[in-house]
This record gives C-alpha cells, structure tokens and sequence, in this order.
C-alpha cells in the first residue's frame, strides 16, 4: 500500500530554481530529475556527471 503524505499548510507554492553543474552526483541527479517532472522547478546549469544509473519505480503526484 503506498503512502499518502499531505503537505502542512501553509506550504511553499512558487517556483523552485535547482542549480546542477559537472561535479553533481547521484542523490542530486535524482533529485532534479523528480524536480524536472514537476511545472513548479526550473533547473539552471551544465550537464551533471552522469552517476545515477538506477532509476527506482515509485509514483508521485505533482501539485
């Protein structure tokens, strides 16, 4: 059964800019990537290093 969060209120509605360069790996790349998928981030930068290989199944609704 997947776990439902619900964001406190208040919370953070604008927009997110993620800066990444060459030396961002693993965690970063993954987490920009998520990122990247929603409307509410805009990522700034040069391609990252290239370490994340794996890409773990999950699903996550984007507000």
């Amino acid at each position: 059964m997947p776990e439902v969060l619900t964001p406190a209120k208040p919370h953070y509605a604008g927009k997110v800019v993620i800066l990444v360069d060459e030396v961002s790996q693993s965690r970063a790349e993954y987490t920009s990537m998520v990122f990247r998928a929603s409307l509410h981030a805009i990522i700034v930068g040069s391609t990252t290093a290239g370490g994340f290989v794996r890409c773990p199944r999950f699903s996550f609704v984007l507000c």
